[in-house]
């Protein structure tokens, strides 16, 4: 339905003069574009309800900026998707309201949270295996994202306690998100990602989403 949405935009911006693939390619981002908006509303919405609004913000926004920069685990579905971020929030929720922590044990929680982020600064899912040429600068800005998430939630624990927890808290769940990737991505193997500058390791696991020419299709 969202993707049905998402093609009828497409058409009405590109025009008549667009190909198939020109099309399903604008499609695809607005596509995305459209579920971000609407899963991000609903979140915060989920965050109003529990009066918990600022806080639920803060998870969000360093949730998605370590999500997005070193990737994690991704739904078959945007409704699987949403259901599993509404999910984790109520339980992250629940815990801000369980447990106040102090400067020091956030910045515990944001430490034990960067140094496997560190580790694992990136995992690729099969299907975008064309950015295995830029994995060494995905790595680094992922790197820098999660040390500067690590810095901002120290900074925030010394005025604003809450909103530092919910800091650290994102980083927690992303590092979640990323290593349940890393599971089901790569099942029996460790950081299937991290290809250690050889772009051509992470070709050979993902030849069985390409074609020969090396384009991904569809699976």
């Amino acid at each position: 339905m969202l993707y049905s949405l998402a093609l009828k935009i497409s058409q009405s911006l590109m025009g008549n003069d667009a190909d198939r693939d020109q099309l399903e390619t604008c499609a695809y981002g607005v596509d995305i574009f459209l579920y971000t908006l609407i899963s991000t509303v609903g979140l915060v919405l989920i965050g109003c309800a529990c009066h918990r609004f600022a806080q639920t913000a803060m998870l969000i926004l360093v949730y998605y900026l370590n999500q997005a920069s070193g990737g994690g685990y991704h739904a078959t579905s945007h409704i699987k998707c949403f259901l599993s971020m509404a999910f984790g929030l109520i339980i992250c929720i629940f815990a801000f309201r369980m447990f106040v922590l102090d400067r020091w044990a956030i910045c515990t929680l944001a430490g034990l949270s960067l140094i496997p982020l560190w580790v694992m600064p990136a995992v690729i899912h099969p299907n975008k295996a064309y950015l295995q040429k830029k994995y060494q600068s995905i790595r680094k800005r992922s790197r820098v994202i999660a040390a500067s998430s690590f810095v901002f939630s120290g900074l925030l624990s010394i005025q604003y306690p809450e909103l530092g927890e919910a800091a650290a808290m994102g980083m927690f769940v992303a590092l979640i998100s990323r290593i349940a990737a890393d599971v089901l991505l790569c099942p029996g193997e460790q950081n299937c990602g991290e290809i250690k500058g050889k772009p051509q390791d992470l070709e050979k696991k993902t030849n069985v989403f390409t074609n020969e020419e090396g384009n991904v299709r569809k699976r």
